[in-house]
């Protein structure tokens, strides 16, 4: 055969237009997938790109407000003064009120602890004693804040309940001179961490981590999202080249495929965070990414295997159709048609060929509706139309099984209330046992030839005759490898489902179950599209709703690429209460014409925000507007910022108020406090005078008493005698009131000097002194076993403790052995000492009474005492700037007495 006889041999015709259209199909298939496959991933890199960015503005943001936070504290008046008097006077008397306002500092700013330290490393404030610095953080703290007075970020460090917090570190100089410096503890789990993790579209693996360099390896800085409870504590060493943090910190920054911390293939976008020695990574793994992609891409294969294998049985059908035609003239021409098996063996050739052409015919309009469907549910009515149409069945339905019991979905054809009569379902009970529910359950063809005859049909049977349905084929649907449904073809005739028909139905359903599996791909597309504009509706209302002016703004450029001015983009509702101009004048114009000044308000600070993407937050006064302004710059575009501000010129006169109303008041205290300590100088002089005064009297009426007792005792009667001894009792209870007069009033007189006490020393010194009273009293006495010291005058401390046992040795029941036990507890920065006696008891509504000077419970016939020793105890305890109150005392069962002081760190 020449080759031109090969063209014109219909065989190798239809052989070679098969083979072209076939490679056609295969390539255009091809080139659609890695298109799809270059737009997604350049969509993807597009939205990791404007996430990252977005969250580095958002952590900017936030750092420069807490910087901001920080220097506002730091600069307030009243610490800069209190630090002045601390650390240049030695005034300890200012700690405690400054501890208080370092504690509203904290909670008005919502930090979490606040360290302030001297300029040699000591602890003067926190705000939380139980949490602790090491020796060397200090150290390294202190050596920073000598060598620059900016306010330092100093990044992580985990506290003692190894919980990462973000230290911030605040310089303070005084007059030129460093005083020491602050430490503000932010918990990132309070914002920063939602910031970087919370991800503003749907997925399953994409997340933002922070991270740097430590060494020869990376730290996280937040938790991942596949590693539960690693936060701060995952490291990866920078051998591992192929992660994309490695990648990041060796200056690979930008778009990468690469690795995770789990070794999982994704696409990430890398930056390094202006400022900070941080680096973040957005990344989506490739498996998620990609995912739709390959559902596409089997999608895409099947419909062109499909197409290949129908146009060549199409060919085939047209060549056997050519050659048999051929055949048939030619026997024709040459015998003609002699008998009637010829005639017989033609028809039966005939069906078959029809049947062929039915059920092509069927295929090819089923495949065209798939290709125009739109929704899952018109296409499967068109389906069961089609099927009836030109597929010549009696019935076809389709049915899904939301629970147990079937529901039909779609029909067409003669239904006449047939799935009405008996429940079709999928369980073991025998409604669950006929052909639908058993090719569910196996997820299998199941086929009834004969209805009157198939056990399966026992329960349809009738139902199904009386409709004229014969023969059955129930093709289970299957999409993602699960069953969805069944597929129902009810034939007239039976015997109808042949191995060819059924071969050729079974293709279709399975088209049908990739097409239903595309619908579902796309509902979930439709979902994420919605999702994303409700997010977008979300900020947009966000934008409208804030109580902050927001303007959005580019910058201008002449010829040669220099900014010269900037445009404004938008503005919210708030931007127009604030300015008082009208958005429809500011939305378009130059700054130059809204503003009528050149250059525009605060150009070089927004053209740096623009150009570097480095943001700022300042406070200006504008003159054109007579306000004060807050603004925040940042900026989301290249050549763009936007400006976020606030009118406070209401706060800055308000703060200029108050800092001056607070130094008149400092003023007035302090001539108040002068006047009071005078007062109180005063009075204590003349307390000790009067007390000492009234010693001379008293000495001769006590003496004249004695001189009547002894020498005319013998001449008085009862009644004189009895007159006497008051006489005699009397002048000893005044003397022993004038010496605690006297002694209360030396508490007050003179600064005493501190120094380091041994408290258990210092009370057994107390039980030496009061040997007479306890050996009397056949009292028992439990002293404390710890060794602990604290800070104070040891006269003073004597005197302290010494009342507090005599009180419990003198208020005793008649004939009760005294009992008293001593303790001491450590906590913090205190030693707490208790003095637990088993007396009479004292009432709880008299707890303060009992420290009032002169205040006593009891008649001097019952229980002697001036009424004084608690109240010298109190006075005493406030000179060393520590407490005393009754823990615990009841009627008849004791009292316990306990008494705070400042503990010494050197014995």
């Amino acid at each position: 055969m020449t080759p031109n006889s090969a063209f014109r041999d219909p065989k190798y015709l239809v052989l070679i237009i098969y083979i072209g259209i076939s490679a056609l199909i295969a390539l255009g298939g091809y080139f659609y997938y890695n298109y799809r496959k270059e737009a997604r991933m350049e969509e993807k890199f597009n939205d990791l790109k404007a996430i990252a960015d977005l969250k580095e503005a958002n952590i900017l943001n936030w750092k420069t407000e807490r910087l901001s936070d920080a220097k506002t504290i730091m600069n307030n008046p009243f610490i800069r003064k209190n630090f002045y008097k601390i650390f240049f006077h030695s005034s300890t008397e200012f700690i405690p009120v400054f501890s208080r306002f370092i504690q509203s500092a904290k909670e008005d700013f919502n930090y979490e602890d606040i360290f302030v330290f001297s300029n040699e490393g000591e602890l003067i404030s926190t705000t939380n004693r139980k949490n602790t610095l090491s020796d060397e953080l200090i150290k390294r703290y202190l050596d920073i804040s000598k060598s620059s007075t900016e306010i330092y970020f100093g990044g992580f460090n985990l506290n003692q309940d190894t919980i990462p917090l973000l230290d911030i570190l605040s310089p303070v100089t005084v007059e030129g001179t460093f005083g020491g410096f602050a430490l503000l503890q932010v918990d990132p789990n309070k914002y920063l961490y939602p910031l970087i993790e919370f991800w503003p579209t749907p997925s399953e693996s994409s997340e933002t981590l922070l991270f740097s360099s430590d060494g020869d390896q990376i730290t996280f800085l937040n938790k991942p999202r596949y590693q539960e409870g690693s936060t701060f504590l995952l490291k990866i060493p920078l051998s591992q080249k192929k992660v994309a943090a490695v990648m990041a910190v060796e200056g690979i920054l930008g778009f990468v495929e690469a690795e995770d911390y789990r070794g999982q293939a994704i696409i990430a976008y890398l930056k390094k965070i202006p400022s900070t020695d941080w680096f973040m990574v957005a990344k989506t793994d490739q498996d998620e990414l990609f995912q739709p992609m390959k559902q596409e891409a089997i999608i895409i294969s099947v419909i062109i295997i499909f197409l290949l294998i129908f146009i060549g049985f199409i060919s085939y059908l047209i060549l056997r159709n050519h050659m048999n035609s051929f055949f048939i003239k030619h026997v024709n021409d040459e015998l003609g048609l002699r008998s009637a098996e010829d005639v017989s063996h033609r028809k039966s050739y005939e069906l078959q060929i029809r049947k062929l052409n039915r059920l092509y015919s069927t295929l090819i309009s089923i495949n065209q509706m798939i290709v125009r469907a739109t929704d899952r549910e018109g296409m499967l009515r068109d389906l069961c139309d089609i099927l009836v149409e030109k597929g010549g069945y009696r019935m076809v339905s389709v049915g899904e099984f939301p629970s147990a019991k079937m529901k039909l979905v779609a029909s067409a054809g003669h239904l006449d209330g047939f799935y009405d009569q008996i429940p079709i379902t999928f369980d073991d009970n025998p409604s669950g046992c006929g052909p639908t529910g058993n090719a569910f359950k196996g997820r299998k063809l199941i086929v009834c030839q004969d209805i009157d005859t198939d056990p399966m049909m026992r329960l349809w049977r009738s139902e199904a005759l009386e409709r004229g349905y014969l023969s059955l084929a129930a093709f289970p649907i299957i999409s993602h490898e699960e069953a969805i449904g069944v597929l129902n073809i009810y034939s007239s005739s039976v015997e109808w489902f042949d191995h060819e028909e059924i071969l050729l139905l079974e293709h279709l359903v399975n088209d049908i179950g990739y097409a239903l599996g595309f619908f579902f791909i796309d509902e979930e597309r439709k979902k994420i599209r919605e999702e994303l504009i409700a997010t977008e509706e979300k900020f947009q209302q966000v934008f409208k709703s804030m109580n902050d002016g927001v303007a959005i703004h580019e910058l201008v450029f002449n010829p040669e690429k220099i900014p010269i001015d900037y445009r404004i983009l938008d503005v919210n509702p708030m931007f127009e209460t604030i300015t008082s101009l009208p958005a429809n004048q500011v939305v378009g114009a130059l700054a130059t014409e809204l503003y009528q000044v050149v250059p525009p308000p605060y150009f070089d600070t927004y053209t740096e925000v623009a150009l570097t993407g480095k943001p700022t937050v300042f406070d200006v006064y504008f003159a054109p507007m007579e306000k004060h302004f807050r603004i925040s710059a940042f900026s989301q575009k290249e050549n763009g910022f936007t400006t976020v501000f606030q009118n406070i010129t209401e706060q800055v006169e308000a703060r200029y108020y108050l800092e001056t109303m607070n130094i008149e008041l400092e003023k007035r205290v302090a001539q108040r406090t002068m006047l009071l300590e005078n007062a109180n100088s005063e009075l204590e002089s003349f307390a000790y005078s009067v007390s000492h005064d009234l010693k001379t009297p008293l000495r001769s009426i006590s003496g004249f008493a004695s001189i009547l007792e002894s020498r005319y005792l013998s001449k008085l009667d009862e009644t004189g005698k009895h007159y006497l001894q008051n006489i005699i009792q009397a002048g000893k209870n005044m003397d022993r009131l004038i010496e605690d007069l006297l002694r209360y009033s030396r508490l007050g007189q003179t600064k005493p000097e501190f120094t380091s006490v041994n408290i258990k020393s210092l009370i057994e010194s107390c039980i030496a002194d009061l040997k007479t009273v306890i050996e009397t009293s056949d009292a028992a006495i439990a002293l404390p076993s710890e060794n602990l010291f604290v800070h104070g005058n040891s006269l003073i401390l004597n005197q302290i403790f010494s009342n507090l046992i005599l009180n419990g040795l003198t208020y005793q029941p008649d004939g009760q052995k005294p009992v008293i036990e001593i303790s001491l507890v450590e906590e913090d920065q205190n030693v707490v000492v208790s003095v637990k006696d088993n007396g009479i008891g004292i009432a709880e509504k008299f707890y303060d009474k009992v420290f009032q000077i002169f205040q006593r419970l009891h008649r001097e016939d019952q229980y002697q005492g001036t009424g004084i020793g608690l109240a010298i105890v109190k006075k005493a305890i406030e000179i060393h700037e520590g407490e005393v109150w009754i823990a615990e005392s009841e009627l008849g069962s004791g009292s316990t007495f306990c008494v705070k002081l400042l503990k010494s760190n050197k014995p």
